[in-house]
Formats: structure tokens, sequence, C-alpha cells
């Protein structure tokens, strides 16, 4: 027989959730699972079945407390139970992940669902080139959108596997969202400008463009955490392929202007090389 987890109730925010003190470590805990908070009542004694808990996770800091309880008390326990579980497949996957996670995706799912009863359709832009980048968080957020819309029996559309994923990523980095999504935009708009000047066509699902979306990504990636490289070929290189090195001064532009991050001419010669095998390609 299982033993039985005995602890007290510190607070039953829904029939899903419930905060508890442990009696073996006086630990708080946030507990999730199916009606595991029902008819529980504050400082009451109580003995949990463990394999009723389908989550369950410690909150650190008195900031994440305020935020994630106030955003429980007024959520759907079944959202929240869910994205819980979402959770834990992605840490299962992509290790562990900041416990803001648990504040962001779970409103990020309840928002995404009142949009769509309200036929409000908010499209992602990016999702070809998250699939590059980010090619292991997308694979669970596919996964996470599928649980979503079985289990919540509500019809999210595809594009919310490029939010989720940019929230597993931001929450694997310990970055924001707002940064992640920034990035991958300016990646996009790179790569509009490359078409432009070059006056080729990309295809994303084409091994060259895979090669160039990770190539910007990580000469971006250089440049934000002040890694330096050196080129001593840059005098060459920006002599004989003249077109190309001018495409990458306009790209070292744009990053500037965005980011407020300086390219070096290092970084432009390896960026004109890329550009130089690109057009060489695609003037065959």
């Amino acid at each position: 027989m299982t033993k039985k987890i005995k602890c007290t109730v510190v607070k039953a925010f829904n029939n899903n959730v419930i905060l508890v003190k442990r009696k073996d470590n006086k630990k708080e805990e946030v507990l999730v699972g199916k009606g595991i908070a029902f008819g529980k009542k504050e400082g009451a004694a109580i003995k949990l079945d463990p394999e009723k808990i389908e989550k369950s996770f410690v909150t650190y800091g008195e900031k994440f407390e305020k935020e994630y309880f106030s955003l429980i008390d007024e959520m759907d326990g079944e959202i929240i139970r869910v994205c819980e579980e979402i959770i834990s497949i992605a840490e299962e996957n992509l290790g562990q992940l900041n416990q803001h996670i648990h504040i962001a995706l779970t409103d990020h799912v309840s928002f995404a669902r009142e949009r769509m009863e309200s036929d409000m359709v908010i499209e992602f832009p990016f999702l070809e080139e998250i699939k590059i980048l980010y090619k292991d968080e997308y694979k669970v957020a596919v996964k996470a959108l599928e649980i979503l819309n079985n289990k919540l029996d509500t019809k999210l559309p595809e594009d919310e596997i490029g939010f989720i994923t940019m929230h597993f990523y931001a929450a694997r980095e310990n970055t924001n969202v707002r940064n992640t999504y920034r990035n991958v935009s300016l990646i996009n708009e790179l790569i509009d400008i490359i078409q432009d000047e070059l006056n080729i066509e990309l295809d994303p699902g084409d091994s060259n463009y895979i090669r160039l979306v990770n190539h910007l990504h990580f000469s971006i990636e250089r440049v934000n955490n002040n890694i330096d490289v050196q080129n001593p070929l840059i005098e060459s290189i920006k002599s004989e392929f003249n077109q190309a090195y001018s495409v990458s001064d306009k790209l070292s532009e744009k990053i500037k202007s965005e980011l407020d991050l300086e390219i070096s001419e290092a970084e432009k010669g390896y960026m004109t090389i890329h550009l130089q095998r690109l057009n060489d390609v695609n003037s065959l």
C-alpha cells in the first residue's frame, strides 16, 4: 500500500490546485491533480494519496508566490492542471525550466482560449524560423497543443505552437518571451533584406535557408554575449565580394537599430562569405 502524505492545507485554490505544508519536511508545496483539493478546508490536517498528485513544486520567492497564487485564484482549475501536465512533459524533454513558466504558460493558454471563443485570431508569423532555431522546444510544443486541444476540448490553431515554443525557450534560457519574439522577428526582417538586395527568393524548407537562419541567429548571439571573432581575410573579402559585403553592412545597420549592438568587421566578413555562397547557389 502506498504511504499517504501527511500535510496541512494552507489554501485550496480550486478543485485541482492546493497549497499545503508537508509534515515530513515542513515545506510548502503546490500540488496539482484532478479533484485533489475538493472539500479541503484551510488549516485542516489531511492525508493525500501520492497517486492522485499529478504535479508538485515548491515555490521560491515572495514575488513568484504572489503572482502565481493571484493567477490560480481566478483561473479555471482544469487549465492549470493541463498546463502543469505539459510543463512536466517539457521538463522531461528539455530539462529544468525557470519557475515563471508556471505563470507565463498558464496565463497564455487561458488568454488563447478566450481569444478563440471570441473569434479573435492572432497569427504567429515565424513558424518556419522557430522550427529551425528552437527545434527541441518546437517538438514539445507540438505535443503540448495536441494535449491542450484534447483535454480542454478546444481547437487552438497551429499558430499556438509558435507561442508555446517561445515560452519553453524563454524558460529554458532564463530570458523573457518578449526578447525571444523580438530576435526571431529581427531574423525574419534580415532575411527579407537579403532577398530584396540579392534579388533571390528563399525556400524555408531548403537547407540553405536553414543554414542562413542559424548563421544569423548565432551572429546575433555572439555579439549579444560579447564573443569576439577573428577574421584575418576581412580586407580581401570586402574587395572580392563587394555586393555581398554591402548587404552584410545593411544587415549590421538593421541589427544596430533594433538591438543597439555593434557588429564587428570580422563578423561582417563571415556574414559576407555566407551571403556570397547563397548568391552563388541561387545564380546557378
